[in-house]
């Protein structure tokens, strides 16, 4: 997935979603990324195309970190966030400052308000969340910045776009890999999946290519099912994994039968 182009298609045509998941691995990449993400929604270069500019005042100070309508919640670091490895995580006094100042009106358009590290958020600051979340303040966007989506709990991640960058496979392999998903039947799938995925990494490239197709479709359940079939194939909740090519199979039959 292109991230910045999916926020930029986004906002075009007027579908931004009110809560993202952007998981990626931390650092300056990650914090780069968010930036971007930022100024895009935030630019003010009349040109779309031209968007983000880098250069208006409001690319500027989403750059420096002062942007008005940009709300990070912040950790406090007392004592009770931290955990018997020293690792400090959000408390639920974090959450306060944080919802009273997206509860005001924007400065512009629209409030933005960014978890850093939503890996560190207890399970009870993320029900104090998922509770705004179910009912987000008008004209308010939501980014929870993750290492793992995983990390947070299913009623988030189902009330979150998700948004996860990755390299995209050249046009002929694309569509190579769309033309199994597109046979009509199980068992021409079936034998395209034994002939041309050869590997798990193969798999979880395949997995990629028919999510995009998804969610330019806006086909919600079919990402839903493929975001379950990744996590069998990575072994999240089992060891070793599931055998990947009996979870190609089963996303077939719960999907297109």
């Amino acid at each position: 997935m292109n991230v910045l182009g999916e926020i930029k298609k986004s906002l075009w045509n007027g579908r931004m979603a009110h809560a993202y998941i952007l998981e990626a691995p931390a650092g300056e990449t990650r914090d780069r990324l968010m930036t971007n993400i930022l100024q895009e929604i935030l630019c003010r270069n009349p040109n779309l195309e031209q968007r983000p500019c880098g250069l208006c005042e409001a690319c500027r100070r989403v750059a420096a970190g002062s942007h008005e309508d940009v709300i990070y919640m912040k950790k406090s670091k007392l004592e009770e966030g931290k955990t018997k490895t020293n690792k400090v995580t959000y408390v639920m006094r974090d959450t306060e400052p944080f919802m009273d100042r997206l509860r005001l009106n924007p400065y512009g358009e629209r409030n933005i308000g960014v978890i850093p590290d939503a890996d560190d958020l207890k399970e009870d600051v993320q029900n104090r969340i998922l509770k705004t979340l179910e009912e987000p303040y008008p004209g308010t966007v939501f980014f929870l910045v993750a290492e793992n989506r995983n990390n947070l709990l299913p009623t988030i991640q189902s009330r979150c776009v998700l948004l996860r960058e990755t390299e995209e496979p050249d046009v002929a392999e694309t569509s190579a890999l769309e033309e199994i998903w597109n046979q009509n039947y199980f068992f021409q799938y079936r034998k395209m999946v034994d002939k041309k995925i050869k590997t798990a990494d193969d798999a979880l490239k395949f997995l990629d290519v028919i999510e995009r197709e998804a969610h330019k479709e806006h086909r919600l359940e079919t990402v839903l099912r493929i975001e379950e079939t990744r996590k069998d194939i990575l072994g999240e909740f089992h060891m070793g994994g599931m055998n990947w090519k009996y979870a190609l199979k089963r996303l077939f039959l719960e999907v297109r039968e």
